[in-house]
């Protein structure tokens, strides 16, 4: 009885754990998602300003061109916008997940807060007395083996 409750604690703990990994896995997975994204702005940035400077070069002011790029930006802000509340909400679910232990373990401990019971140390005077070691006489040992079957 005692270790079905054990296994059940141990169960508890074990289901809890792989709960926590997983929210774990799927944080990093975002923060990838969340890395790749800001790459792709870092890039409209960079395509956006290589215009720019081409159409300024050119004598232009203020093209279409520029307000696709700032919807594009927009876009991609939002999906990054969108990826940290994931990442939030499976942070949040990681720390909420517990590692709980059953009432019927609790009976077996005495519950969470049983004191620990006071030791007592018995002083013990004992004297362990070795019997001789038994030689074994130096003919006996050094006896041939008998040759081996081939």
């Amino acid at each position: 009885m005692a270790f079905e409750k054990f296994g059940k604690m141990i169960g508890n703990i074990a289901s809890t754990t792989a709960k926590k990994a997983g929210e774990q896995a799927q944080i990093a997975k975002l923060g990838l998602d969340r890395a790749g994204i800001e790459r792709q702005i870092e890039g409209v940035y960079a395509a956006m300003g290589r215009f720019c400077y081409s159409k300024i070069k050119e004598g232009e002011v203020f093209p279409e061109q520029l307000n696709e790029y700032c919807r594009d930006i927009d876009t991609l802000k939002e999906q990054l916008k969108e990826l940290e509340d994931n990442i939030a909400a499976h942070k949040e679910a990681r720390d909420a997940a517990e590692y709980t232990v059953s009432e019927d373990f609790k009976d077996l401990t005495g519950g969470a807060k049983a004191a620990a019971p006071e030791q007592e140390y018995v002083a013990a005077d004992l004297v362990i007395e070795a019997e001789p070691v038994v030689e074994v006489e130096a003919e006996a040992a050094a006896e041939p083996e008998a040759p081996a079957a081939e």
